[in-house]
């Protein structure tokens, strides 16, 4: 409905005018926003201003004012008649005065419906106006509308609890009616969840409620269920490359912010719902086609959503155990637990692994670049998948907190697999690159198996020229432990307390001149010892190619010998290997 029109006076005031039996209601705001407190309200059905105006006494109100506001919501009424009332200001009230202490007082009437705009108030109501008040102020009209809080004028005859009761009245029918569909709701997903965690049938019942397609993704974007009650339902499910993209666009604030998101899209308008439980995240509810949620489809949502929650958290523990079982295995088998060939198969087997003929271990690891997102972890696992199985469709891999653990399967002898180690290697290279490009990649495969019993002994070598690997700060292509076996004895050498405090010495008679000047003849150092081009160090350092021969020379100066030729070059690599591999976060 068209607002009414109001009547001004030449004084900038508006006169009263008799009232119309129906409740004047300003322009719609259609953006199913809560302009208090700037949250998506996804459809619920609050009772709104533009409500109240149809209940009881309200009915015969009019709207002189902030139009834009009507649909505050409102979840108390109250009157108001003292100075200072702000401080009794809670937020989605609908407030009923006289203005009665202050009806002489513009100024102070405006900075009251500005407390009350600030407070997230719903609506002010004008009661026995012609009693107490002449006119209303344009100033004061004019300053509710840019507060979009609305200023409703009630007639002579109307009195507070025509007003107060039937709203109370309709705000706890409602609660009551949303209580019980509540438990009626929990009661029956709860039942599904006891019933054996079925995801499918929680899926199916939420469509079911909401007549909408409903689909369930994993922390990791991975499929866990939909359904829909139609074809045109399971026809828009299938948009995969549409709905795939919307996930990545948004996975950042789903993860972080744990937010509910409406996304309008080709397909329709869209709402992602987090699941989560605590800090934890679990994944997200897509509703498909969600404009128009109603109250009670939100409770119902948020009770599925918590059935979700429950049941991809009992997953999560129970792959969680799987995988520490696995742990278990590879540490039992590395510190020689198994006295046998065949009990160490019989344990395996328990997993699904077969490893009569797994000749090498080669251990696989990403370090991601800081704020990166797992979400696309899942196509990355399907690439893995397909590339190992590629290269032997015996191979067994699996993942832990160690990186990923691949089973080299083969018939070939030493060089052989270790050349398909570096292939495989490379190509898993490729795919993590393509992940996470600032991250560092590094692989390594340890020694050539006989038997099922020496795979302990590669896994414990692959593991470790990874741990070399970061250490020494690599990033490239897949490292046998042959390749760094002098690194891997070492790592062991080191163990020795004169050797370290040298090597500490040495490395710190840089670092302390660098704390005490303000300089960087550490990093020069590091990079003067594998790059003899001073264009290239001084472009990675940002500064002149003139400053590195002056740092090189002050390096010399301050070890007493000359660290870049030999003798002493090699024993300056040393030192700076052993320093990196075991003291560098010091």
């Amino acid at each position: 409905m068209k607002p009414a029109k109001a009547d001004w006076d030449d004084g900038g005031y508006l006169r009263w005018t008799a009232p119309r039996k129906e409740g004047h209601m300003g322009k719609n705001d259609e953006s199913g926003r809560d302009p208090g407190c700037g949250i998506v309200n996804a459809g619920l059905e609050h009772i709104t201003v533009r409500e109240a105006l149809g209940i009881g006494g309200l009915r015969m109100g009019r709207v002189v004012a902030g139009h834009s506001g009507l649909e505050n919501v409102v979840k108390n009424v109250s009157v108001i008649e003292v100075p200072e009332a702000e401080k009794w200001f809670k937020g989605n009230e609908i407030w009923l005065t006289t203005f009665f202490n202050i009806r002489d007082d513009v100024d102070k009437q405006i900075k009251m419906l500005e407390s009350m705009a600030a407070n997230r108030s719903a609506a002010l109501v004008i009661c026995y106006a012609q009693t107490y008040m002449k006119e209303l102020p344009k100033s004061f009209l004019e300053r509710a509308d840019q507060l979009a809080l609305p200023v409703i004028l009630l007639p002579e005859e109307i009195a507070y609890i025509e007003v107060i009761f039937p709203i109370l009245e309709e705000l706890i029918s409602r609660e009551t009616k949303n209580l019980h569909y509540t438990i009626e709701v929990h009661e029956k997903l709860s039942n599904i969840v006891f019933a054996g965690n079925d995801i499918s049938k929680v899926s199916r019942e939420l469509s079911g409620i909401l007549n909408r397609p409903v689909r369930i993704v994993n922390a990791r974007f991975q499929l866990v269920s939909e359904y829909a009650q139609d074809h045109e339902g399971r026809q828009l499910l299938k948009r995969e490359k549409d709905i795939g993209i919307l996930l990545e666009q948004e996975s950042r604030r789903l993860l972080f912010d744990c937010r509910v998101l409406e996304v309008e899209e080709s397909f329709g308008q869209v709402t992602l719902w987090p699941i989560a439980f605590g800090r934890q995240f679990y994944g997200v509810l897509l509703v498909m086609e969600s404009a128009g949620l109603t109250t009670l489809e939100n409770i119902a949502i948020g009770q599925a959503i918590t059935a979700f929650a429950t049941i991809l958290m009992n997953r999560a523990a129970v792959e969680g155990a799987e995988a520490r079982k696995k742990e278990d295995f590879l540490m039992e088998m590395l510190m020689g637990q198994f006295k046998t060939n065949e009990a160490l198969l019989a344990a395996a087997r328990k997993f699904g692994w077969d490893l009569r003929l797994k000749k090498m271990v080669m251990v696989a690891r990403l370090l991601f670049a800081p704020g990166f997102s797992s979400f696309t972890w899942e196509e990355v696992g399907r690439q893995v998948r397909r590339i190992v199985a590629r290269d032997h469709g015996e191979n067994v891999f699996f993942e832990t907190e160690k990186g990923l653990v691949i089973f080299l399967h083969g018939e070939d002898e030493r060089e052989a697999v270790a050349a398909r180690a570096r292939v495989l290697g490379e190509n898993l290279r490729k795919i993590f690159k393509d992940f996470d490009g600032r991250g560092r990649f590094i692989a390594g495969f340890g020694s050539y198996s006989e038997q099922a019993m020496d795979l302990g002994e590669s896994y414990h070598k692959a593991l470790k020229t990874t741990e070399v690997l970061e250490k020494l700060k690599y990033d490239g292509l897949p490292v046998g432990i042959d390749n760094v076996l002098m690194f891997y004895f070492l790592d062991k050498l080191v163990r020795d307390k004169e050797l370290q405090r040298y090597v500490v010495g040495q490395i710190r008679l840089l670092k302390d001149h660098d704390q005490e000047k303000g300089t960087d003849l550490y990093d020069s150092f590091v990079l003067l010892m594998t790059d003899e081009n001073y264009r290239e160090i001084a472009e990675k350092l940002h500064i002149h190619r003139n400053t590195i021969r002056y740092r090189r020379d002050k390096i010399k100066r301050i070890f007493k010998a000359d660290p870049f030729v030999e003798p002493f070059k090699t024993n300056y690599k040393l030192i700076l290997s052993l320093y990196q591999m075991n003291f560098e976060s010091d």
